[in-house]
């Protein structure tokens, strides 16, 4: 036996005293003590029986049961809710907090005194948070929530990871893993409101996404570009670069195509009546597809160039020398749109006009721009 130890035993019972302790060891342990209070541990059960039974712990206290947890009220708490007096609804019935623990102490007196015990406490579902991010970096606001067809973004939910599925609206997510703390939605080829859903340990936040169609485009002169013009001639070209619209989106993930269209004129011009823009093969008559390369504050350009020319009808339609025969017309330009292969779409007419007017000016108009000449104007090319 261990110096300073006392051990006492009968069959399958001990009692062992130890500088550091009590131990007691029975199939079956009973402690009584004065007015009727007792304490049974044995194997299937532990029994309590006293005027006040006081369980206190200095962080969290848990009583659970595997199967159910029941709770009796006590013949004063149903005395006093039969004569109308209802307590705390959040106490447990039955139960009364330990002196200097009620629910309305401060934070600074509760971190010196026991807390509460709760019956099978469960920890309250976590307040989820979604951001988003642009994958493109050009608008500079990556945080928008209007973004372009075809537009990816990057979600993430904090704290992660969690369940993620679209709720309203069309998309697809990627990667398609059950549970992920970030993923990547990607816009389809259609507007519209898109909401985005991620669900936690029964908690879930939403991020609605508005997604945004091409509205229109524009033409400017391709920068450093010359304008076309024979010298003593009523004629004017021009390079142009087309931009997609709204601005504050990237259509990157957008391809564009001119439809063929027949010209309309009079004066000087009647004689181009008819005639094809780009002549265009069969069987649709459009141009190639072109991809959108990238957004400036502008909108977001194919950086292809684009060839616009009056034409010139003659010295034996116009004339030599002015006056000139004036005269105007326009192609009526349709651009359709795409994302990947959904199907295309058009975006509203713009004429390409041109106009000659008796004194020699020659003007070109395309897209919202315009360029101009005047007969006796140097010759030059693009």
């Amino acid at each position: 036996m261990p110096l300073g130890a006392l051990e006492s035993g009968c069959g399958a019972s001990s009692l062992t005293i130890l500088p550091g302790g009590i131990a007691i060891a029975s199939p079956n342990v009973t402690a009584a003590a004065g007015a009727g209070s007792t304490m049974a541990m044995g194997a299937d059960a532990v029994g309590m029986n006293s005027k006040t039974v006081t369980i206190v712990a200095d962080g969290v206290c848990t009583i659970k049961g595997t199967s159910a947890l029941k709770l009796q009220e006590s013949e004063a708490s149903k005395a006093q809710e039969k004569h109308g007096a209802k307590g705390d609804k959040n106490e447990i019935i039955g139960f009364t907090p330990i002196a200097g623990s009620s629910r309305g102490d401060s934070q600074e007196a509760k971190a010196d005194k026991p807390q509460w015990c709760e019956a099978n406490a469960k920890p309250a579902p976590p307040s989820l948070t979604i951001t988003s991010e642009t994958v493109v970096t050009s608008p500079k606001d990556r945080a928008r929530l209007r973004i372009a067809v075809g537009e990816e973004v990057r979600l993430t939910v904090t704290p992660g990871p969690a369940a993620w599925a679209i709720k309203n609206g069309e998309g697809t997510l990627k990667p398609k893993s059950e549970s992920a703390s970030s993923i990547v939605f990607v816009a389809k080829g259609r507007g519209g409101p898109v909401t985005i859903a991620a669900t936690k340990d029964g908690s879930t936040a939403s991020i609605t996404l508005t997604v945004v169609e091409p509205e229109s485009w524009s033409m400017v002169r391709k920068p450093g570009s010359k304008l076309r013009h024979a010298h003593g001639r009523p004629d004017c070209g021009w390079l142009g670069v087309m931009y997609l619209h709204p601005d504050d989106v990237n259509f990157q993930s957008v391809e564009t195509r001119e439809m063929d269209s027949h010209y309309i004129g009079t004066g000087c011009y009647a004689g181009f009546n008819g005639d094809y823009h780009g002549n265009y093969p069969l069987p649709e008559r459009a141009s190639d597809w072109f991809p959108m390369k990238r957004h400036t504050p502008h909108g977001t350009t194919d950086d292809i160039p684009d060839t616009i020319y009056t034409g010139d009808p003659g010295a034996q339609v116009t004339g030599a020398q002015p006056p000139f025969v004036a005269g105007s017309g326009y192609f009526p330009i349709t651009i359709q749109w795409k994302v990947g292969t959904s199907k295309p779409k058009d975006l509203p007419i713009v004429k390409q006009e041109d106009a000659v007017n008796s004194n020699g000016k020659c003007e070109s108009r395309k897209g919202g721009h315009s360029e101009s000449t005047k007969y006796n104007d140097p010759t030059s090319t693009y």
